[in-house]
């Protein structure tokens, strides 16, 4: 594709490290293409709302966001997502999606501690885990991720100097009141009604056409630097 001079759309994970992305951005600057990342979870209705109603200031300066993401599905017992060697691990390969969602509410990451562990064995990468993050702005982010969750559940709560949010990712509602007394909710369906998909390769092809920047865009690297700062930083017991 690079020798065509074709851009490039390429889903998550772009490498499975920091190294292999670098390498990939930098042939595609070398052969003078677009290289656009499928981040589309900040395109779902829900993260979309949270994104723009904290932009407008309405829960002050954002403190602190925590996100649960749990279940215990039937791809994660089978095949290629069960290799560390060919998805770089739960993290890397899932929750890539909501650190990226952190650094977009609380900025740069500069410390990350976490605890993960493998209950069920039907990966050969750790299916628990409790992730802690601080941000360079003092910001505080926890993910709490599983794939050994029967009874599932998706929850994100953001703390900011003015007020709290919660809403339920993917679906449900997303809710939010400050100090002061405001108060306001929002159903999934009444805030968006495109495919977030659709509206992502939107995105990119409307960045190819005016040759400008994507309107939705991430920095790979740096957003996926955390979980593998974790990775290497985990203490062998926490295996």
């Amino acid at each position: 594709m690079l020798f065509r001079s074709k851009p490039v759309f390429c889903e998550k994970p772009l490498g499975l490290s920091v190294t292999q992305c670098d390498r990939m951005v930098a042939a595609c600057r070398d052969a003078g293409v677009e290289l656009f990342v499928g981040q589309v979870l900040g395109l779902f209705p829900l993260f979309r709302k949270s994104l723009e109603l904290i932009a407008a200031g309405v829960l002050g300066v954002p403190r602190a966001v925590s996100v649960t993401r749990a279940m215990c599905s039937g791809p994660y017992r089978k095949g290629w997502r069960t290799r560390r060697a060919t998805t770089g691990g739960r993290i890397l390969e899932v929750n890539v999606h909501e650190l990226d969602y952190m650094r977009r509410i609380l900025g740069e990451p500069v410390e990350v501690y976490a605890k993960i562990q493998n209950i069920l064995g039907h990966t050969d990468y750790e299916d628990l885990g409790f992730v802690m993050v601080e941000f360079a702005g003092g910001g505080v982010g926890c993910l709490h991720t599983s794939n050994a969750s029967p009874a599932g559940e998706y929850r994100a709560h953001i703390q900011g100097t003015r007020g709290s949010m919660i809403h339920g990712g993917f679906k449900g509602t997303l809710e939010y009141q400050t100090l002061d007394g405001a108060r306001e909710q929002f159903a999934s369906p009444d805030v968006q009604r495109e495919n977030p998909y659709e509206l992502e390769l939107g995105l990119w092809l409307d960045s190819i056409a005016t040759k400008t920047p994507p309107a939705w865009a991430s920095e790979w690297p740096r957003c996926m630097s955390s979980p593998r700062r974790r990775v290497r930083s985990k203490p062998s017991e926490s295996r």
